[in-house]
């Protein structure tokens, strides 16, 4: 079931979602100040926001936005591990089965029908993979601590 939210909202979601993963991947946040839709230019006599106050407002946005994306990155590993466990577990019972490929194929069509693309079956089988390689929970633990 997809979460409904409004439609502004779920884009500044996304942009924020966005920025995270760049800053996690080691690009840099956009700190530019956002422009409201439809926002006239500034009149040259307006008042001119804070120095400081603006210099300590951005940084306390990306500073947040990096914690952000490392919560969600180690949630994220966390919650690819699970899915890679569970289908291997009840799908494929530890073996790569002929029937298998088909349940997950069509695991995968309903998971990216429901949350959207990421959870196809492509990567449904990269889930697998990743807990095949690391099978002990203790191991992903370690790398959630790498990651947040």
């Amino acid at each position: 079931m997809k979460t409904s939210l409004p439609r502004d909202h779920r884009r500044s979601l996304e942009s924020t979602v966005a920025q995270a993963r760049s800053v996690a991947e080691g690009g840099a946040a956009n700190t530019a100040p956002a422009t409201a839709v439809g926002a006239q230019p500034t009149d040259s006599r307006a008042v001119a926001a804070p120095t400081l106050l603006l210099s300590e407002l951005r940084e306390l946005i990306v500073t947040t936005r990096q914690s952000v994306a490392q919560v969600v990155n180690s949630a994220l590993a966390t919650l690819y591990w699970e899915i890679g466990r569970r289908v291997r577990q009840d799908v494929l019972k530890s073996k790569r089965a002929g029937y298998g490929e088909q349940v997950v194929a069509a695991l995968g069509r309903q998971l990216e029908r429901d949350f959207g693309r990421g959870f196809g079956k492509r990567n449904l089988f990269r889930m697998i993979r990743f807990a095949e390689v690391f099978p002990d929970i203790q191991i992903v633990s370690a790398l959630r601590t790498q990651l947040g």
